[in-house]
């Protein structure tokens, strides 16, 4: 099992709240499930100026130590809002990310300098 910051657990299922790229904050509806060392996302953003959603569907392995999480993507399906559908069943993406977590909250900092903000689902 991939090590944990602080003995907070990072396994379970995560809401996620808010996508922040360039410095703006965009509200979203997603989630993110983490357990045994796979994770799997699904998250809608809408676009501006329309009633459409871009939507993205990803999942793979996951290693963790400190305040290091590191996501090893297999499985991407991405699409809507306008952009093209994209679908990568052999990804070989992987995103080293630095994460500030606690027991309620994960805020993950991506490479490419955007950050994702989430919540602890409550039973």
């Amino acid at each position: 099992m991939p090590s944990q910051p602080n003995s907070i657990v990072i396994e379970g299922a995560w809401r996620i709240d808010s996508y922040v790229r360039d410095e703006e904050a965009t509200l979203l509806t997603g989630i993110l499930i983490m357990a045994q060392g796979r994770w799997s996302t699904l998250y809608f953003i809408p676009q501006p100026a329309t009633s459409e959603h871009w939507g993205s569907a990803e999942s793979g392995r996951y290693t963790s130590e400190s305040d290091r999480l590191t996501f090893h993507h297999e499985f991407t399906f991405q699409g809507g809002g306008g952009k093209s559908l994209l679908i990568d069943l052999h990804s070989t993406t992987v995103e080293a990310c630095r994460i500030v977590l606690t027991s309620d909250t994960l805020q993950i900092y991506f490479p490419s300098g955007n950050v994702i903000h989430c919540r602890r689902f409550s039973e």
